[in-house]
């Protein structure tokens, strides 16, 4: 009878308190509080009274809820909601108060969107994260700092930094032992080509024809992009202006 009563009476303006103290007083004075307190011991029983369950499931379900709000990237800063990345975009936006964020670019300028994503890194094993350089979203790897780059955009991305960084550098030698290391592509899983990138930097680079993919080790994109190139007017030398 109490634990039938329990509902009903946390909805009374006397709440669960009132309730317990009533039951207690509605005792016969000679078992309301003996030695060993049998009202503490039936209450130990309710913890398993079938008219509880009901109650118990929703708090648990409830307590789902939060989890939900971290289903995103990362929460506004302004409103708490998540946020969410926006398609082909290199920044998050919020879905209750419409806020844009852009992260901080990181030492390579990339823009980490810090949305895990479902292909892994082929040198650490490590979910890659959705990212963005240069506008151009890649995946990239947040512990050896490497890179994958879509065929499609890949020579698009290298021009957009030529005319963003421009300058060049003194290339060192590309590491020929390189070419014998043995990737998998992170989408297909299968061995990607490892070979000298066509054009200038002296880098090596690993490709999936089939999923028009390439991978980019740490400081290989930059070695592309700051490389002497008679293509790239940043580092042509103006001959006239030393005549």
């Amino acid at each position: 009878a109490a634990a039938e009563s329990l509902p009903i009476a946390a909805a009374n303006a006397g709440g669960l308190l009132g309730w317990a103290w009533g039951w207690v007083q509605a005792q016969p004075s000679h078992s309301r509080w003996p030695a060993r307190c049998p009202p503490l011991r039936r209450l130990s029983q309710l913890r398993e009274a079938p008219a509880l369950h009901p109650m118990r499931t929703a708090g648990s379900s409830a307590g789902k809820v939060l989890p939900g709000m971290r289903e995103g990237a990362m929460n506004c800063p302004s409103c708490g909601a998540p946020m969410h990345l926006k398609p082909g975009e290199d920044s998050l936006q919020c879905e209750y108060c419409q806020s844009v964020y852009f992260p901080e670019k990181n030492d390579d300028g990339v823009r980490v969107l810090g949305v895990p994503s479902d292909q892994a890194c082929p040198v650490c094993n490590i979910p890659l994260v959705e990212s963005a350089i240069a506008k151009v979203r890649i995946l990239y790897c947040t512990r050896c700092r490497g890179m994958l780059i879509p065929m499609d955009v890949f020579q698009s991305l290298i021009d957009e930094l030529h005319v963003e960084e421009g300058g060049s550098m003194v290339q060192p030698a590309a590491d020929s032992r390189d070419l014998r290391r043995g990737l998998d592509c992170p989408r297909c899983r299968h061995r990607m080509e490892t070979h000298f990138y066509a054009g200038p930097g002296n880098a090596i680079i690993a490709s999936c024809e089939p999923c028009l993919l390439n991978w980019l080790d740490h400081g290989e994109l930059s070695r592309i992009v700051h490389a002497p190139d008679d293509r790239n007017p940043a580092t042509t030398l103006d001959i006239s202006s030393h005549e």
